[in-house]
């Protein structure tokens, strides 16, 4: 069509403005109708996350949010609830002892983390747990990693310090495990297990006197708690204050008397004393109460030996070796109970296979010298 007057040009403009008008409105509405078929969508899915969430089946309440954040990503309570649906979802997993897929719950529960909705729990205790994941698996350096993120979202807060410690613990930086402790400590002074921890961190690092202080401390605040006082008994032998040591140990006996390890100890204690009827005692009661342990067997023996009940030793050597076949100092032991007994044959045969599991040892090749000759002067006499 040919324009040729102002009134067809003002007619032309009239009909374009009034086209576009409708398409505009035709476009607004479509928008609109999907904006809200969305919507409804969003909404239906959350309904049924937050039903398979109340019912406990979190894998499918997952499933669900994550629909809704789809059909409308700024539906912030949907966010929400997928972030502490994974959250529990990794919780199952981590009492489960499945430490991967908890890692993986926790992970996307610190990514779809809203802090708007103050229901989300705080984002500082997903990254608490998630290290705790971690930990078990012993990947100390990332639990660490998280515990930093933890205590800086909460800097007040004394667990994530402790946790961090701990973490530093088992790799055996006791330094930083120590500080991280004290931190701890100054935010909860009252907490008995950070003073033990401490101590056992000052222990390791052969710093006994901080490490008696911190037990003590942590005794004085839980005097009823058997580890603590066996803790300090340890600290004391160290620091060769036995008699201190038996007063602990038996402390701990008394509290907890179905642990093996505290009458071992306590048994130890009064071995170095010279009290070996006392020690005697202690080492049975810890072979009864554990008896597939080799160790507890030879310690009774070596009791045995300085008592010079040396068949006694004999015997208890026999089932420490029962136990532990591979250990050279079992049999050394029980050629020196034999050879006491002047029974250098059997001496000669204990000190020799002692000697076959460890090649390089002097003190075996002597021993075997000295019970042939032993054994030369017996066969001339007789």
């Amino acid at each position: 069509m040919k324009i040729t007057n102002s009134r067809q040009i003002f007619i032309f403009f009239i009909i374009m403005a009034i086209t576009i008008a409708f398409s505009v409105v035709a476009i607004s509405d479509e928008t609109q109708l999907k904006m809200s078929i969305d919507w409804h969508r969003a909404g239906a899915s959350f309904s049924k996350g937050v039903v398979r969430e109340l019912n406990g089946d979190y894998e499918e309440a997952i499933k669900f949010y994550k629909e809704a954040v789809k059909f409308d990503e700024k539906f912030l309570e949907a966010s929400a609830n997928l972030s502490r649906t994974h959250y529990k979802q990794g919780s199952r997993y981590f009492y489960k002892k499945d430490y991967t897929q908890a890692i993986e719950n926790y992970t996307q529960a610190i990514e779809n983390y809203t802090p708007a909705l103050k229901r989300v729990p705080d984002k500082a205790t997903y990254y608490l747990r998630r290290s705790e994941a971690y930990f078990e698996q012993k990947k100390y350096e990332e639990a660490i990693k998280d515990y930093e993120h933890a205590w800086e979202l909460d800097s007040e807060n004394a667990t994530y310090y402790n946790e961090q410690g701990n973490a530093y613990f088992e790799r055996k930086i006791y330094k930083e495990a120590i500080k991280d402790y004290s931190r701890a400590l100054k935010r909860d002074p009252e907490n008995a297990t950070y003073y033990n921890k401490r101590g056992d961190a000052y222990y390791e690092r052969k710093i006994y006197e901080e490490a008696i202080k911190d037990y003590s401390r942590a005794l004085k605040r839980n005097p009823e708690n058997a580890t603590y006082y066996n803790n300090l008994g340890d600290a004391y032998f160290r620091q060769e204050k036995y008699p201190e040591a038996t007063t602990n140990y038996e402390r701990a006996v008394e509290l907890k008397p179905e642990n093996d390890v505290y009458y071992n100890n306590l048994g130890d204690a009064y071995f170095r004393q010279e009290k070996y009827p006392e020690a005697t005692t202690n080492y049975e009661r810890a072979v009864e109460l554990k008896p597939e342990k080799a160790a507890y067997y030879h310690d009774l023996a070596s009791a045995y030996f300085r008592l010079k009940e040396y068949q006694e030793a004999i015997k208890n050597c026999g089932w420490a070796l029962e136990l532990d076949p591979g250990n050279h100092g079992y049999y050394s032991d029980r050629g020196l109970a034999y050879y006491k007994q002047e029974k250098y044959q059997e001496a000669i045969k204990n000190y020799k296979r002692a000697l076959e599991l460890d090649p390089g040892n002097i003190t075996y090749s002597q021993n075997i010298r000295e019970a042939s000759s032993k054994l030369r002067e017996q066969q001339k006499g007789s």
